[in-house]
């Protein structure tokens, strides 16, 4: 069995004392006890003996080190140079960027140490799923049996998925199948496509957008339609998709002159994380040599904290403000 995977650029990952190292061979047999201890939460159907594991990682595991795109990633989270868990990223989508967490802890330091062990392989998992292989997305699935586990993750920012109703059959009970998941806190921006028309007519027409809009008249499809063709084919206009694993918001610019009408759009349900300054900051970047301006009703406390976050500055135009909008400019910083 090697020592590292192929994908990845480090051998180790340390945190706090700890280690995860790619799955040691000589650690089969402790995780196969493991497993086998903790059968009533996995998605393992039978006990497994010494041949099925030695056959595991004969057939499947040692071909994993030397793949350019394994289907999963496994790791032995050793203390002092100790086995003491495994787990790692499985199900790995390459196309989508998504991925699944396990992880096992010894069966005799779950109760005692299960905070701070899931917590510091969190930390760990983390960076390997989103700095050094840049995915979008991870998610754990369990078994409703682990209230102790939802508390840890909803303090570590993993939001509840999906539920899959009487999944498993646990002491003549059913129990219900959990996902809970975490997206990268990278923000990626793409230009507008054709294909984006309907997720802006939607984000447009969203009951916070249009009272935030200087127009709040429905937009219908028809003259949603016609606008979307023509600014995106309007070489003064510029519009983006800012994304994570799903769309997030939306970064309009509008080129007059020489100033440019920053606009922006945040899906309901990433409002305030911090998505609106990003794009904003982002626009920025993307044009140095550029003075914005922007128009925001007054009671828009949200856009304002944001532009003003951006050192934008509030310009006092009477004949706006009469008509209840605040006007803001930025100069070049070129």
């Amino acid at each position: 069995m090697k020592d590292s995977y192929l994908i990845l650029n480090k051998k180790e990952y340390t945190e706090g004392g700890f280690s995860l190292v790619p799955i040691r061979w000589e650690d089969r047999y402790i995780i196969m006890q493991w497993r086998n201890d903790q059968m009533y939460h996995l998605r393992q159907q039978m006990i497994l003996t010494k041949s099925d594991q030695d056959k595991y990682f004969n057939d499947v595991i040692s071909f994993l080190f030397d793949q350019e795109f394994p289907k999963q990633l496994l790791f032995s989270f050793l203390k002092d140079g100790e086995c003491i868990g495994y787990g790692g990223l499985v199900h790995l989508d390459w196309d989508k960027k998504t991925a699944e967490i396990s992880f096992l802890i010894n069966t005799g330091l779950e109760k005692k140490n299960f905070k701070k062990l899931w917590l510091l392989y969190l930390t760990m998992i983390e960076k390997i799923a989103f700095k050094d292989l840049g995915f979008l997305k991870i998610y754990t699935f369990s078994y409703d049996l682990r209230p102790k586990l939802y508390e840890l993750l909803a303090a570590q920012e993993y939001l509840e998925g999906k539920r899959l109703v009487k999944e498993k059959l646990v002491d003549n009970r059913w129990v219900d199948g959990l996902f809970h998941y975490k997206e990268t806190s990278e923000l990626f921006y793409r230009k507008v496509k054709m294909s984006d028309s309907k997720i802006l007519f939607e984000w447009l027409n969203e009951k916070i957008s249009r009272s935030n809009s200087l127009n709040k008249n429905i937009i219908s499809w028809d003259e949603h339609t016609k606008w979307f063709n023509q600014n995106i084919n309007d070489p003064n206009n510029e519009m983006y998709i800012f994304y994570k694993f799903n769309n997030v918001g939306l970064l309009r610019l509008e080129n007059k002159n020489d100033k440019t009408k920053i606009s922006f759009t945040v899906d309901k349900f990433y409002r305030g994380k911090g998505i609106g300054s990003k794009i904003i900051e982002t626009a920025l970047i993307l044009h140095p040599n550029t003075n914005f301006i922007a128009d925001v009703l007054n009671e828009n406390i949200n856009s304002h904290k944001i532009f003003l976050k951006n050192k934008f500055n509030l310009e006092n135009n009477l004949t706006l403000l009469k008509n209840g909008i605040s006007h803001y400019t930025k100069k070049s910083s070129l």
